[in-house]
């Protein structure tokens, strides 16, 4: 049952961030063991977007804070990288820079206001990032797609499950309730013949 309501979160998750299922389950382990809150690094990678495509509209801002960290957010098509690399490149590029006070500015421009919190995989570096990535589909902490739609469709039907019993019990209440105001009268009575 477990299983089944992280898969239905990753599934979720996967259409709000826009990342694939494999993606958030390898955040998912790395940020666990470089102490990150996967949530924050989640968040993160949506900020970036927003600022990647704030960076494509023209925002001379966004421009300037991937230039200042020598980051490329497009090809020679002109066209726009994924997140997740331009992820990874921000990451080593912050970890270049060894004042914090700096680091953090820099990566509050890209990632937002929880940046200060990516400070572990920041100075961890990609390519650990990267082999950690690597391990949790060695280890079989990551489930392909399939398996997330089939326990995903399970945590939904057992939702189902619990809302149809829920609508049972409001029925019969719904049901017993004038019997049981009529009890209450009765007794009510009783005790006051009774007094």
């Amino acid at each position: 049952m477990e299983t089944s309501k992280l898969a239905d979160e990753l599934g979720t998750l996967s259409k709000t961030t826009g990342l694939s299922t494999d993606t958030l389950q390898e955040l998912n382990y790395a940020a666990e063991l470089l102490d990150v809150d996967t949530s924050t690094v989640t968040g993160s990678i949506t900020k970036l977007e927003k600022t990647l495509g704030s960076a494509m509209a023209g925002s001379t801002s966004a421009q300037e804070s991937f230039k200042a960290l020598g980051i490329s957010f497009k090809d020679s098509n002109g066209t726009v990288w994924d997140a997740d690399e331009v992820f990874c490149e921000a990451v080593d590029a912050l970890g270049q820079i060894e004042n914090s006070s700096e680091r953090d500015i820099a990566a509050m421009s890209l990632f937002g206001k929880s940046a200060k919190e990516l400070n572990p995989l920041i100075l961890a570096g990609s390519d650990t990032f990267r082999q950690l990535a690597a391990e949790a589909h060695q280890v079989g902490y990551v489930m392909d797609s399939e398996t997330i739609d089939a326990f995903g469709n399970l945590d939904d039907n057992m939702q189902r499950l619990t809302n149809g019993a829920q609508a049972v019990e409001q029925s019969f209440g719904q049901v017993l309730l004038p019997l049981l105001f009529l009890l209450l009268f009765c007794l009510e009575c009783f005790l006051f013949e009774h007094k």
